[in-house]
């Protein structure tokens, strides 16, 4: 099997051309921070950022910067200033460290008071780090993906984020917009009472499917209008596309990896990955080209290996099945020589419609179901924990048979998604130039 990556290496920075060409910052536009946990190597999440700067560059947007939890490689991606996004975690007493003898009492209430000491000065730090960011700009964007989530760090990573530059960008009387995110899961009622707050600060707030506005109305009391628009990422910059729309041949597998997969039970997981080999196998004794393509290539480094492992005869697939790398313009071009995609990402079925490739949807995800069926493809998705090989293959032989009618159905609607998202971008730009005023009034006072 070719070699796919590592979980756990560092996150390989994609330099995307897109930044690169599309149109400069105006000088007198206002300034923009797009803020996310993007910079961690999901190519979803760079897609959207590719298309959220294009968007608004294209409206007059003036010096635009992100605010990630990976600002090296989001300068990289990007091209632009980027920020760390994160509450610093506080010191914690190790397991092993030694302990005061319980005589010692006043050692350990020292030893508390210092702990607490040091929390509340790690967070003093990380307060004047997001004021002197915010400083910086005229807008803060909590721009697309699923920021609505706190599966990394529970309440304190991404909900207390959002509600922390929230707040702080409301002390600066800076407006906020929550542009097209989406709701990826909120466990805890903590989770939920700061997203919910952070919502209710923002001056816009859209989504990028009805599922999630409708979960996240439950978090705001007399919440404010909100719209739904399409996932940000069906932006993305026409000349990053580029040739991959071209015809292809083949087919592209997208598996998921099991940290990303709902639920405790390992043998639906099992399950899939049987699927899927099975899948395989059944395309190489076709001898259909066959690659593995994914937006979170590290991450779901292992999901390949598991398929591959569960292959009647691995060695023998079919030539040019190779691997997916960690760019967004390779993944494009993976796709793009592909003629459908078998997708389990979100992301990875957007970027197949966005190059008008039929995507045939092995979901475990109730966002990929949405899409699919906001894409019209209800019935290419089918239920990932229980569907059979059978059925998986049927449906993408029907895919690629039909594969002309699909794919203009795809235009029609990716066309119509780029052009509801343009007013869009031209609003944030308006909202944040109300800001501008007040930025240089504060400078002649």
């Amino acid at each position: 099997m070719p070699a796919f990556g590592h979980a756990g290496r560092p996150v390989r920075a994609e330099t995307p051309a897109a930044s690169r060409a599309a149109a400069q910052a105006s000088p007198d536009g206002p300034r923009v921070a797009l803020m996310g946990p993007f910079g961690t190597g999901n190519l979803g999440d760079t897609a959207i950022q590719e298309s959220a700067i294009a968007g608004l560059r294209a409206h007059g947007a003036g010096a635009i910067r992100t605010i990630c939890f990976h600002p090296r490689a989001a300068r990289a991606s990007h091209g632009l200033p980027s920020h760390l996004i994160a509450r610093p975690d506080p010191p914690v007493r190790g397991a092993g460290d030694a302990q005061p003898p319980p005589a010692r009492r006043a050692g350990r209430l020292a030893g508390a008071l210092r702990d607490r000491w040091s929390r509340l000065a790690s967070e003093v730090r990380y307060l004047r780090h997001v004021r002197h960011v915010l400083a910086r700009v005229d807008l803060l964007v909590f721009s697309g993906g699923g920021q609505l989530d706190d599966y990394w760090g529970g309440p304190w990573g991404q909900p207390y984020a959002m509600l922390s530059w929230a707040l702080m960008a409301r002390t600066r009387r800076l407006p906020v917009a929550s542009f097209g995110c989406g709701w990826d899961g909120l466990s805890s009622p903590l989770s939920r009472l700061f997203c919910g707050i952070a919502l209710r600060l923002c001056d816009r707030v859209t989504f990028r499917d009805s599922g999630s506005q409708a979960l996240a109305r439950a978090l705001v009391p007399r919440p404010r209008p909100t719209s739904v628009i399409p996932d940000l990422a069906f932006g993305l910059p026409l000349q990053l596309l580029g040739a991959s729309r071209l015809p292809g041949s083949g087919v592209a597998i997208g598996p998921i990896a099991r940290s990303a997969w709902p639920g405790a039970d390992d043998e639906t997981y099992r399950h899939y990955t049987g699927t899927l080999a099975s899948l395989c196998d059944r395309l190489d004794a076709e001898r259909t080209p066959l690659r593995y393509v994914t937006t979170q290539p590290t991450m779901d480094a292992p999901a390949v290996a598991a398929v591959e492992a569960r292959r009647t005869d691995p060695a023998g697939a079919a030539p040019g099945r190779t691997p997916s790398t960690a760019g967004l313009d390779e993944v494009l071009a993976e796709i793009g020589a592909c003629e459908v995609v078998v997708a389990s990402r979100l992301h990875s079925a957007i970027l197949g419609a966005l190059l008008e490739r039929p995507v045939v949807a092995l979901a475990c995800t109730r966002k990929l179901r949405q899409l699919m069926d906001d894409l019209g493809l209800a019935d290419f998705c089918l239920d990932a924990a229980t569907a059979e090989p059978e059925a998986v293959g049927t449906a993408v032989h029907r895919a690629r048979r039909d594969r002309a009618e699909i794919a203009a159905g795809l235009r029609l609607r990716v066309d119509r998604y780029r052009a509801d998202l343009e007013p869009w971008f031209g609003d944030l730009v308006r909202l944040g130039a109300s800001a501008a005023p007040r930025r240089f009034a504060a400078l002649t006072d």
